[in-house]
């Protein structure tokens, strides 16, 4: 298992993954992520939020 972990200086959360109210070409990340992680979610602070996401090496390790 790898978890990766990204730090967003917004404290707002993320819409549904593959929206954004910042243009169609934003907010599509989390599509790539949803549909490859083992599972993922958000921590919100007050000044910044961290999106996390698991991987399992197994089912990553089977596509060439």
């Amino acid at each position: 298992m790898v978890r990766v972990e990204v730090d967003d200086g917004s404290p707002q959360a993320p819409l549904v993954p593959g929206t954004s109210s910042a243009g169609v070409f934003r907010g599509r990340g989390l599509m790539f992520v949803e549909r490859i992680a083992t599972r993922w979610g958000v921590f919100i602070g007050d000044k910044h939020k961290t999106v996390w996401a698991e991987f399992s090496l197994g089912t990553m390790a089977t596509s060439t």
